[in-house]
């Protein structure tokens, strides 16, 4: 079973650790995901695959309508997904089957979107991604 220390994500784009707190099995493999969403890729000295361009396209006006936004969001979660499939050690039940992320407001320097995770036995979860 994977474990690792708590991530907390906070709105206005504040990420705190709990050190004191662990996470386990799915929730463990989920936040996992959410840090490779939001990592910029090439940026892991330790992973060259980890992360996506989704913060840089959203910050660089490279996203600029609803289709190119939603066309971001898939990459992001697709290359999200085969990291995850690649790398995460994960029993297999708590295991990634599904990564989805939807566009829900744009304008020119912010991207939100809905962020869905389900695994393998079928246990989801969701949380908003802000940019």
């Amino acid at each position: 079973m994977t474990e690792g220390i708590a991530i907390v994500f906070q709105a206005g784009g504040q990420i705190s650790l709990v050190l004191d707190e662990r996470v386990q099995g799915f929730r463990s493999v989920v936040q996992n995901a959410l840090v490779n969403l939001l990592t910029d890729d090439g940026t892991d000295m330790l992973y060259a695959k980890r992360g996506t361009e989704l913060f840089r396209s959203a910050l660089n006006s490279s996203i600029f309508n609803y289709r190119s936004a939603s066309h971001a969001c898939n990459f992001a979660a697709s290359a999200t997904l085969f990291f995850s499939r690649e790398h995460e050690v994960a029993d297999a039940a708590d295991k990634l089957n599904r990564l989805g992320l939807d566009p829900v407001y744009l304008n020119t320097s912010r991207l939100d979107a809905n962020a869905g995770f389900e695994s393998i036995d079928g246990r989801t979860a969701s949380f908003p991604i802000n940019t």
